[in-house]
């Protein structure tokens, strides 16, 4: 068997045949394993198992076979389902006599971590059932946050360090230059900016922001913040959160405006980002977050609701004309 990659216990093979009857005697323990990941009530037979494998490893799926070190013993299954260059989901499953070791915790630490450096994803997610507590202790471990749940499933994702909020500062002149400009060429609105828009330099949008702040004609108090990535410190996307309501952000602007260079779109960072400013809401002692997206932009609506946002209602904005979804995320919980 052809090992990917190891952690301190456990070998990560590519699946194979010679490993068929250990998999059935997994995939068939309706009581231990199959009820928690969504598997038939009935038996599986040694030929749909054999199947299996064989499609697996025709389409270079990314699945995963873990092994005990020590004894070579079988551990369980696990995979990266439906990948993108920027995330995937997880999945795994352990034979009943391995659980309750800490190789799930192991497991899942490791696959992640090779994820993450090894293949370059900026986001992991996945859906467990709300009957399996045991696994959502697992996964809230390794750092797994929820961000939604229905009847049957809890769905939580994991993003990517190396990521972090700050605040509007001159240290970062020539990456705010540079944000900029990705914008003006690409004629794309710059959201969550304020009026960088209007100032070629830098330190004049700085001022003017804080001037801003400080003799509002209006407006209300608000802290700007730029997403850097640490490893090459761009600004990957700016964040706006503002105190409080005036009569138009309480109808149309909500509490937050953000995003994302041009360059850096469907990576995650839009998500990540507006996951790591919540909690500055909350210490502004901002307990429900409105935040509103242009109706149709599917993008922004799938980063607020992943987020917790609830939706509300939709309302059109005279001076743009256009319709405006709102979604409240409750961080009172």
């Amino acid at each position: 068997m052809n090992q990917l990659f190891e952690s301190d216990n456990i070998r990560f093979v590519e699946v194979s045949e010679s490993l068929v009857n250990d998999y059935l005697v997994m995939v068939n323990d309706y009581e231990n394993v199959n009820r928690f990941i969504g598997g038939m009530d009935k038996s599986y037979t040694l030929e749909q198992e054999i199947c299996w494998v064989k499609g697996k490893l025709k389409d270079k799926a990314l699945v995963y076979s873990m092994l005990e070190k020590k004894s070579g013993r079988f551990i369980g299954n696990s995979e990266l389902r439906n990948p993108t260059d920027s995330e995937g989901e997880l999945g795994i499953a352990i034979t009943a006599h391995m659980q309750n070791h800490g190789y799930g915790t192991e497991a899942v630490r490791a696959l992640t971590d090779y994820w993450f450096n090894r293949i370059g994803l900026k986001r992991i997610h996945l859906r467990t059932k709300l009957i399996n507590a045991r696994a959502r202790h697992v996964y809230e471990k390794c750092g797994f946050t929820e961000f939604k749940r229905d009847d049957e499933y809890v769905y939580m994702d994991l993003f990517q360090s190396g990521m972090r909020l700050v605040e509007l500062s001159i240290e970062f002149e020539e990456q705010i230059r540079a944000y900029r400009k990705e914008f003006l060429e690409s004629g794309d609105s710059m959201d969550g900016t304020g009026s960088l828009r209007k100032f070629e330099n830098p330190q004049d949008w700085i001022d003017h922001f804080k001037n801003q702040n400080s003799a509002p004609h209006g407006r209300v108090p608000s802290t700007q913040y730029m997403f850097v990535r640490e490893e090459d410190r761009k600004i990957v996307g700016m964040i706006q959160i503002r105190h409080y309501f005036n009569d138009y952000l309480e109808k149309f602007g909500g509490h937050i405006g953000y995003s994302v260079a041009p360059s850096e779109r469907r990576k995650g960072y839009a998500t990540l980002m507006l996951k790591t400013a919540l909690p500055k809401c909350r210490e502004l002692g901002i307990d429900r977050v409105l935040i509103t997206c242009i109706k149709g932009n599917e993008g922004s609506r799938r980063t607020i609701l992943r987020n917790g946002g609830v939706y509300e209602s939709t309302v059109h904005e005279p001076d743009e004309g256009i319709d405006l979804e709102r979604y409240w995320i409750d961080l009172s919980k």
